[in-house]
């Protein structure tokens, strides 16, 4: 085995080993920003306090026993009324009112503390 003769190595211009702190830094933070907006998703339900839930309020809400079902609002009673035309106009509401599909609106209660029933 024969040596291959190497060139002489200067340690002034040999270009020296470094990490770059900032091509890993920006995406880690650009990737930390868009978990924590993620997390903080905003549902279409409504709170007790009356603005909209996050989407971390409705799992502990639900973990917590805090999802409500909004009763509807009751119909007016017709045979209350004595006023003929205003029995009508009942009749209509509750007429119009129960033909169509009834969707079921929930709450979150975002203070619930009892135990989740399942």
């Amino acid at each position: 085995m024969q040596r291959i003769a190497q060139p002489p190595i200067n340690p002034v211009r040999r270009d020296s080993e470094h990490h770059d702190f900032l091509p890993g830094f920006i995406p880690a933070v650009i990737g930390a920003l868009l978990l924590f907006i993620g997390s903080r998703h905003l549902t279409s339900l409504d709170t007790t306090a009356g603005n909209s839930a996050w989407e971390t309020q409705l799992v502990k809400a639900i973990a917590n026993s805090g999802l409500q079902i909004v009763p509807p609002a009751p119909p007016p009673d017709p045979a209350s009324l004595d006023d003929p035309v205003k029995a009508a106009a009942a009749f209509q509401q509750m007429d119009q009112q129960f033909a169509q599909p009834y969707k079921l609106k929930y709450r979150i209660n975002t203070g619930a503390k009892a135990a989740c029933p399942t």
